[in-house]
């Protein structure tokens, strides 16, 4: 096991949860190792997986002192392994990159550069693509973009927008952690789908966030993608009504998107 990185003035620290996704780590390593703005530290942190994982994210330790690898002696559930990883950081921004995703090789010049720009944001994030992993299907490999409500890049208040749907996906969104630790922490307070969109919000009560309307991100669909199993035991919609209600009763928004919440939830509930 890798001990804490060595590499802690970076100005990003990325963490990489990964649980058996062995045969498409190599390639999401391989797009960090390629952004044109190299100030960052990866932290790939193997939920005790079964597959290559491990060999996959060694070689990229042994090749590239911008990245380490934590094993997890038993499976802690991806909140739990994520928490840890998130302990052994301490790096001015922050960000999530799910081990199935990809990032465009001026991602991180793009978001550091628009926070830099913008101490008033908290957050940054970007346009995104779908990248379809289905072999059986005629479209495989093909890529679409996704929906994100913004025309141009700028800065935006996305807090009354966001409680109807999340378009931030995890591995596009980039924070400060200073604002984080102000917020409440990384802590997705019980959620096990919709914790990144639980940590938007809460960034947004701090500041509106910058988009940069490029797709600098691809988010892989696969029917291993964890996403599905979330969605599939419902354990997706317990979250739903969690998270609208983690809103209501928090004094850190203002009552009207407390009601708003509140009435997202009424929505979901009802169909």
């Amino acid at each position: 096991m890798t001990g804490k990185p060595t590499t802690p003035n970076a100005r990003v620290g990325i963490i990489v949860p990964a649980y058996n996704y062995g045969h498409y780590l190599d390639e999401c390593l391989g797009s960090l190792a390629a952004q044109t703005l190299g100030d960052f530290t990866a932290l790939v942190i193997d939920n005790a997986s079964s597959d290559n994982t491990e060999a996959v994210a060694r070689a990229w330790v042994a090749r590239d002192a911008r990245f380490h690898y934590v094993r997890n002696e038993t499976n802690l559930g991806l909140t739990r392994s994520m928490l840890k990883a998130y302990a052994l950081l301490n790096n001015e921004f922050m960000m999530l990159l799910s081990a199935d995703d990809l990032l465009a090789p001026g991602y991180l010049a793009a978001t550091v550069g628009a926070l830099d720009a913008h101490p008033e944001c908290p957050m940054a994030y970007t346009g995104w693509e779908t990248l379809l992993d289905n072999p059986d299907d005629p479209a495989h490999g093909q890529r679409g973009l996704a929906f994100v409500p913004h025309q141009r890049s700028g800065v935006y208040d996305d807090s009354a927008v966001l409680l109807s749907h999340n378009w931030i996906t995890i591995s596009i969104g980039i924070w400060r952690r200073q604002s984080c630790e102000v917020v409440g922490g990384f802590d997705p307070q019980g959620l096990r789908h919709l914790g990144d969109w639980f940590l938007w919000m809460r960034l947004l009560s701090e500041g509106p966030a910058y988009y940069i309307h490029e797709p600098l991100g691809a988010y892989r669909i696969h029917s291993a993608a964890e996403s599905r199993r979330l969605i599939s035991s419902n354990q997706s919609g317990d979250d739903h009504v969690r998270f609208y209600d983690l809103i209501f009763g928090n004094e850190r928004w203002p009552m009207t998107i407390r009601c708003l919440a509140k009435a997202h939830q009424m929505r979901w509930l009802t169909g």
